[in-house]
């Protein structure tokens, strides 16, 4: 396997569960994030070798997660709102609105867009002056406030993996699902293949035998 100075660095994702819409990745100095900002570089060697050992580690190239990752921000990392100075609400000159309704996806805040719908994308969310919030139903948080806590993450639905590793060579390497033969149900009087139903269900059609337990 190529692994060079030159070869593109990847992440690792652990694909046994995601947190809300993001995926999951190897965390730099161990655990599991979802903040890309802190997942654990990988080379070609290392990461496709973790892979080979335990198939739920998916290697992905970094570049095409850079591209398609959008800030969202965990609302364990803001303050209670009502702990939030007057002086700082009152000298902030734009807000975002948390909507009032779908508040959160997993942990990430869900934003007020300019056309009403809601985002946890940071990048599709409104930004309001203080005057437009009177007909807003959420919460006002200051621009600044919420812009110090974003972080990028990356949409399950937003990827395709056949699409980042677009290298055949490295397609090869990913390990295939083995496939499990179905059971099959032999009558224990004359060794005639059964269907599970008659099977459990009813007596052999060809020799009677009853195979129930």
């Amino acid at each position: 396997m190529r692994n060079s100075p030159e070869a593109p660095s990847f992440h690792l994702q652990d694909s046994r569960g995601n947190v809300g819409d993001n995926l999951m990745w190897w965390a730099i100095g161990g655990g599991y994030t979802s903040d890309l900002s802190k997942a654990e570089p990988f080379s070609e060697f290392d990461a496709f070798k973790q892979h080979a050992s335990r198939e739920s580690d998916i290697p992905w190239p970094t570049g095409y997660l850079r591209d398609h990752a959008r800030p969202v921000v965990d609302m364990q990392y803001l303050p209670r709102h009502e702990e939030i100075p007057f002086e700082a609400m009152k000298a902030s000159g734009l807000f975002y609105v948390q909507d009032a309704n779908r508040r959160y996806i997993g942990n990430d805040i869900c934003f007020r867009t300019r056309d009403g719908s809601s985002a946890t994308n940071l990048g599709l969310a409104g930004l309001f002056r203080a005057d437009e919030l009177d007909g807003i139903p959420g919460i006002a948080w200051p621009r600044t406030l919420v812009e110090a806590q974003r972080r990028p993450a990356v949409d399950a639905g937003a990827v395709d993996h056949k699409t980042a590793l677009s290298d055949p060579w490295l397609r090869a390497l990913l390990v295939k699902p083995e496939r499990q033969a179905p059971e099959r149900y032999r009558c224990h009087g004359c060794g005639v293949f059964m269907t599970v139903g008659n099977y459990y269900g009813s007596a052999c059609q060809r020799c009677g035998k009853d195979n129930r337990p």
